[in-house]
């Protein structure tokens, strides 16, 4: 059991889940769920739309950048394929500060 981890840990994770099985890691993250306003008005989870996906609920955890030209935005994104789904890696998104 790991009592914290990081960014870069957490990339590296779903990265090692992409080598088991891309497709499957890839529906599931594409997948959005419908979701209340609370939900959307959450100060760190990332929804569009009243609907929620893993990606908003993971960079929820992290937190989101304060300023700079990724400001609201969470740290991790998902480099798709030409097909719009295939995940080809996840990384971070750089910006000049750090989530908070």
């Amino acid at each position: 059991m790991k009592p914290s981890i990081t960014i870069q840990e957490t990339i590296d994770f779903l990265n090692s889940l992409l080598e088991v099985d891309r497709e499957a890691i890839s529906l599931l993250m594409a997948e959005r769920t419908p979701c209340s306003l609370d939900l959307t008005n959450h100060p760190t989870v990332q929804c569009g739309d009243m609907t929620v996906a893993p990606m908003g609920i993971i960079n929820g955890m992290f937190g989101v950048y304060e300023d700079g030209p990724k400001k609201n935005w969470g740290a991790i994104c998902r480099v798709v394929g030409e097909d719009g789904i295939t995940i080809e890696r996840f990384e971070l998104i750089p910006n000049e500060k750090s989530p908070r």
